[in-house]
């Protein structure tokens, strides 16, 4: 996921820190990139409509995601 996609989906760097339980100036001090510990948050958050990226996941789990991501 893009920081982009975050904020087009939640609408504000306000209303993300608020869903997230985390302040506005730290969603703003990501500069374009969301940390790995929010991606997941946010994945479940938006029961998948946006994902996590697959090259965070644990190599020990099996994705299909990262399969994928590599094949493209």
């Amino acid at each position: 996921m893009t920081y982009d996609e975050v904020i087009r989906r939640f609408g504000t760097q306000v209303r993300l820190a608020a869903v997230l339980g985390i302040t506005q100036p730290t969603v703003s001090a990501w500069e374009k990139q969301v940390p790995a510990r929010y991606q997941f948050q946010i994945e479940v958050l938006t029961h998948g409509e946006l994902k996590a990226d697959a090259a965070l996941l644990p190599s020990r789990i099996p994705d299909d995601r990262r399969r994928a991501d590599r094949a493209a």
